[in-house]
């Protein structure tokens, strides 16, 4: 994935990640951040991670850590991962018109004037359960390929990888890192390094 750069990123994603760290469910990995991580897990670093609107750090670093963990499970199975995807892709809600959004993220005053319920518009996301039937799908491939049953279906991408990429901060990262030591240690208490699955 190609990270862009700093300057480039949308203020509204630095608040995305601020308001989210208020409110810990817009961090739940639902079927928005299973898409994405399959989609990141195909692309193979190919594509911009975030072309339009940049990205931080540390959800890239997330992001990066997620799909190199599905491709790990998938034994790096382009064919696999890519149908996984384009399936993900077709079943994916769509998200509310933008007109519709404007009207859910602004209020409007008695002088016609508009204003922000929220600081950012990453609110227009699609939001949802992973259902049973999508995850025993992958625990039946990932069984088939490498012979590892997923014992809670966070193993997708470990416990403290299972999360909304987009919305995670450095303190939820390390945080999580730090209570998941089955999968993850620290080394020079700064780089978190997988120690096998």
């Amino acid at each position: 994935m190609t990270h862009t750069s700093a300057h480039d990123y949308n203020e509204a994603r630095v608040l995305g990640i601020s308001e989210a760290s208020k409110h810990p469910e817009f961090r739940i990995f639902g079927r928005d951040a299973l898409y994405r991580a399959f989609k990141w897990a195909s692309n193979k670093g190919e594509k911009s991670f975030s072309k339009n609107r940049g990205i931080t750090c540390c959800p890239f670093v997330t992001a990066c850590y997620q799909a190199a963990w599905i491709r790990y499970l998938f034994k790096s199975n382009d064919a696999i991962i890519s149908t996984f995807f384009d399936k993900l892709k077709v079943e994916r809600p769509s998200k509310v018109s933008k007109e519709e959004r404007v009207d859910q993220l602004h209020i409007t005053t008695e002088s016609g004037k508009k204003l922000g319920k929220r600081p950012f518009p990453q609110f227009a996301r699609v939001s949802g359960d992973i259902s049973l039937d999508w995850e025993e799908a992958i625990r039946s491939k990932i069984k088939e390929l490498t012979g590892i049953e997923l014992g809670k279906f966070s193993e997708l991408v470990t416990p403290a990888l299972f999360v909304e990429a987009k919305f995670n901060s450095t303190r939820n990262l390390c945080n999580s890192l730090r209570e998941d030591k089955a999968h993850w240690t620290e080394y020079k208490l700064i780089v978190p390094v997988p120690v096998g699955h």
